[in-house]
């Protein structure tokens, strides 16, 4: 019986994931260079979407599965839409906050929050092993960024 899953090429996805992270890393210093030449984060965002919209549209006609796009659950596409939104708003101004590295050791963390939300919102069974993990992560996490905060800005004033 044939499997509606891609066949695993486990070249083909370390190549994808370099190359999502290549992106994200590009998108992070351009977002830097919006800041210093004075654009706001509410700008930045917009003009994130606005970019991204129409190679998204020539996906969505070039597979021609339009049937694929349409939902049973607008409400929670509603919700996953401003929960996005509000993640993008809060990484960007992150972003005119924080040097680049030290904004990127901090995403670093993002997996053991998903994994407490899991257990708290999903109410997922998360063993001893997984806590164990979150645990040596976030001390992981902390020898990187240096807990002493030498290297976080002293005054709060973002370019918003």
């Amino acid at each position: 019986m044939p499997s509606d899953r891609p066949q695993q090429n486990q070249l083909a996805g370390i190549l994808l994931r370099v190359g999502a992270a290549s992106c994200f890393a590009l998108m992070a210093a351009m977002i830097k260079l919006g800041f210093a030449a004075g654009a706001n984060t509410t700008e930045l965002v917009f003009y994130r979407f606005a970019f991204g919209l129409p190679p998204l549209l020539v996906w969505i006609g070039w597979s021609r599965a339009f049937g694929a796009w349409r939902t049973a659950r607008p409400l929670a596409h509603l919700w996953r839409a401003f929960t996005g939104l509000a993640t993008m708003m809060l990484a960007f101004t992150a972003l005119s906050y924080l040097p680049l590295a030290e904004s990127t050791t901090i995403g670093f963390a993002a997996p053991l929050f998903a994994v407490i939300l899991s257990a708290l919102v999903l109410k997922e069974r998360v063993g001893v092993h997984r806590w164990s993990a979150v645990a040596l992560g976030f001390v992981g996490v902390m020898v990187v960024m240096r807990p002493e905060g030498s290297h976080l800005p002293r005054s709060v004033s973002p370019s918003l």
